[in-house]
């Protein structure tokens, strides 16, 4: 999903007990996570860190489940 208010948005997902989480990640990964919002995906990180936003992973690998 997106947070935010335009032109300040950040790419976010929610976990399956609630939680939401701030994502970095390349370009690549961006578009990827752009173009499949809503749908169920595993994500693969390496970090987390906090800032004043909330907590941010940094995606490096994605899997999107197909229903």
């Amino acid at each position: 999903m997106v947070v935010g208010n335009e032109p300040f948005t950040k790419l976010a997902a929610r976990t399956t007990n609630g939680g939401v989480y701030l994502i970095s990640c390349d370009e690549e990964i961006r578009r990827l996570l752009l173009s499949h919002q809503g749908k169920i995906a595993d994500l693969f990180y390496n970090a987390i860190q906090k800032n004043n936003s909330g907590d941010e992973i940094n995606v490096i690998k994605v899997i999107f489940y197909s229903k």
